[in-house]
């Protein structure tokens, strides 16, 4: 999962910038979605905790790859990565 949805986020962050793959992501029927592309059932509870657990991981490649910083918040706190 972590490696499928860091090529999904990557791709969308440089063909559309960070701003929209922050947009899709803020979308409860993208993020539904994104989670059953990912391979996550889509009647199942904890696709929040999963999709999340999935992107945080790679949002470094992201920033490395784009050349732009992604802001990553999950739990407490928020790291943004450069």
């Amino acid at each position: 999962m972590v490696r499928l949805s860091r090529e999904i986020v990557v791709y969308l962050a440089s063909e559309n910038g960070t701003a929209d793959v922050l947009r899709r992501l803020s979308d409860p029927f993208w993020f539904q979605a994104f989670g059953c592309v990912l391979g996550f059932d889509w009647h199942s509870s904890g696709v929040t905790t999963t999709v999340c657990g999935a992107v945080v991981p790679s949002a470094s490649l992201i920033s490395s790859r784009t050349r732009r910083s992604v802001p990553v918040r999950a739990g407490v706190g928020l790291a943004v990565i450069a």
